[in-house]
This record gives C-alpha cells, sequence and structure tokens, in this order.
C-alpha cells in the first residue's frame, strides 16, 4: 500500500469478470473436463471398474495410466466435437504447440520405461 500512495505503482484496473458472458460451449466443455477429472479419480481409487478380459487362462486388466490416457484423450475429442472447435485455431496456438512438445516427451518417457520393464521382466522369466 505504501507503494501505491507513494505513486511508484500504478492501481490495477483490473474489472470484475461477468460470468454470465461466458459462452455456452464454455460452460459445456469445463463440465465435460471436470467429469473426465472425477472418472480419473473414481478409476484411481476403485480399481476393480478397470476394463478387464481374459485371454486363454489370464485375466488381463487395463492399466491406470493406459485408462487416464484414454479418458483425457476421449474428453478432449469429446470437447472438439460437441462445443465445434475450430480445430485450426487450436494447432496454431502456441500453448497447443508447445503443450504438445511436452506430451511427446512425457509419452515417449513413459512408454520407454514400460517397455523398458517388459523386457526386463520378460528376459527374468526367460531364464529361470
Amino acid at each position: 500500500m505504501q507503494r501505491l500512495k507513494q505513486g511508484l505503482i500504478e492501481p490495477s484496473h483490473a474489472k470484475e469478470y461477468d460470468f454470465a458472458k461466458v459462452p455456452t460451449t464454455t460452460r459445456i466443455s469445463v463440465w465435460i473436463f471436470l467429469f473426465a477429472i472425477f472418472m480419473i479419480v473414481f478409476v484411481g481409487i476403485f480399481k476393480s471398474y478397470l476394463p478387464s478380459w481374459t485371454i486363454g487362462e489370464k485375466v488381463i486388466t487395463l492399466s491406470v495410466p493406459q485408462a487416464l490416457q484414454m479418458l483425457l484423450f476421449g474428453a478432449a475429442f469429446i470437447i472438439v466435437v460437441v462445443c465445434r472447435l475450430k480445430t485450426a485455431a487450436i494447432v496454431n496456438s502456441s500453448v497447443f504447440r508447445y503443450g504438445m512438445v511436452g506430451v511427446v516427451a512425457i509419452f515417449g518417457i513413459a512408454w520407454m520405461t514400460d517397455m523398458l520393464g517388459d523386457t526386463v521382466s520378460f528376459h527374468k522369466t526367460t531364464k529361470n
């Protein structure tokens, strides 16, 4: 406050945001995103609800990381389709470009470690 009184800084000219002016598609996209987050928390807590299938005698359950990827990519797809977003505007935005670099890096590391873990466990089981 002292800096403001002394004139060292300028007062903020922030205006109150009128949430009534928020477009309906924005509200829908937020609800879809929140539902996806709820499903992620639900699947993370109750792993028994993860899909599973039987191959031969073995029951295979979808892993949590794969379920999370499917949920979030599915939510993103639904948001783009339902809210009729302009995909060209999404792809050309700087947030998308830098975000995709991060996604590719993180998924690359995740897939690499998953593959390495499978390879190591395969070699351990074949040695015996």
